[in-house]
């Protein structure tokens, strides 16, 4: 019974506001607490539907995803930028670090990522079909699920090692610059922060007038 609820989008070409931000929107039709069914519109046009069920195992799997970013990606990327800073030059050893969690991440994204957020699913679509054409309608669809399970807010919620991790060791990377080396934090350079006293990449001050040399930040 709760199924047969018909949804409706707010999307109205005659108010701004509603033209812009609801162009693409997802409407909740029914649901517990939990899991929801919900419907996707397109310019006021429903082109696609997502039932309790499906609902759930996105939540499930997409759980199984952040678990995967957390625990093997993000962890792994937090080990590997420590390791770095204790190697002769960490901003390349970091690089390197950054490639092979890459290749580990196409490895294994297959088997973790959701499988209705690939664009190869089969989520049941609408009338849209008729309007647009399946495969536009399709990659819609899924690019609007994909914005709500895997925003940035969600990765920085939900997958915060992974968040964390990641960017250490993007940061520990991009420190083969010397702008970024002399940058200063509380009246230390990032290179005194981050890097050894005698790493290799070590550039020479940009701007010497402005910035404290990392050598005498040392002393």
């Amino acid at each position: 019974m709760s199924e047969k609820i018909k949804a409706s989008s707010s999307y109205d070409k005659k108010n701004f506001f509603k033209m812009i931000f609801l162009r693409n929107e997802i409407v909740t039709t029914i649901g517990d607490r939990e899991f929801k069914s919900f419907s996707m519109f397109h310019e006021g046009i429903l082109i696609g539907k997502v039932s309790k069920d499906k609902s759930k195992e996105l939540a499930t799997d997409t759980e199984k995803w952040f678990e995967f970013l957390n625990s093997t990606i993000g962890a792994g990327c937090f080990v590997f930028a420590l390791a770095c800073q204790g190697t002769p030059n960490p901003p390349l050893n970091a690089l390197i670090s950054l490639i092979w969690f890459l290749l580990i991440y196409l490895h294994y994204k297959n088997s973790y990522f959701p499988k209705y957020l690939k664009f190869d699913s089969t989520v049941d679509l609408s009338s849209g079909i008729k309007l647009m054409g399946e495969k536009k309608a399709r990659k819609l669809v899924i690019s609007m699920l994909r914005g709500k399970y895997l925003s940035i807010l969600s990765i920085s919620t939900r997958a915060p090692f992974f968040a964390g991790g990641y960017l250490y060791l993007i940061l520990i990377a991009s420190l083969f610059s010397p702008h970024l080396q002399y940058f200063e934090i509380f009246g230390h350079s990032m290179a005194n922060i981050f890097l050894p006293e005698k790493c290799v990449c070590l550039a020479k001050n940009p701007n010497p007038e402005n910035l404290v040399d990392v050598v005498d930040d040392r002393k």
